[in-house]
């Protein structure tokens, strides 16, 4: 049976990543309009996630406001802030928080909604799965800062230099933004 059930697979057509999942982004937040707590400031990337504006200077340096690092253009999900606000109440100790994303101009299903997986910095090393968006405490992102030279690998350059500072990166396990 087990042969047969193996052979039935491989003689089967391949699938194609699955369907198109339409996408209604109307009831989200365009991230250049988004009007968020003043605990959350935003810090907008080029839509390849390069920092190409200097950090403003007015940036909180404290460990009770947050930065959310996130491609301009992008659109934030209804829930953002609650799921963060939930996220940061359940885990004080974290740092950066990640979360899912939906990319609608991908054409296959599997492409589009990214469920990504726990923080594990050989599986990051192996295949760049978190990027955008990251929730960072601002303490946190004073203390190390962004390296703009690292162009479009930014956000993992951080992620990096803050798992060998010891500091604790998770997940959200919602899509945050599309």
């Amino acid at each position: 049976r087990v042969s047969a059930s193996f052979a039935a697979v491989v003689e089967a057509p391949g699938d194609e990543g699955g369907q198109h999942i339409p996408s209604n982004l109307g009831a989200g937040i365009p991230i250049e309009r988004a009007v968020l707590d003043s605990a959350l400031r935003i810090v907008a990337l080029d839509a390849d996630g390069t920092l190409d504006a200097p950090l403003p200077d007015d940036l909180p340096a404290d460990r009770d406001h947050w930065i959310l690092l996130a491609p301009r253009e992008s659109v934030l999900s209804p829930m953002f802030e609650h799921d963060w606000r939930e996220a940061a109440a359940a885990r004080p100790d974290v740092g950066i928080f990640y979360g899912d994303d939906f990319a609608a101009d991908e054409d296959r299903g599997r492409d589009q909604l990214r469920l990504k997986p726990a923080f594990d910095l050989t599986l990051l090393a192996a295949q760049d799965y978190i990027g955008a968006p990251l929730i960072v405490r601002a303490s946190v992102l004073a203390e190390l800062g962004l390296d703009a030279g690292a162009g479009a690998a930014v956000l993992d350059d951080l992620l990096l230099r803050a798992h060998h500072a010891g500091i604790s990166i998770e997940r959200i396990p919602k899509v945050l933004l599309a």
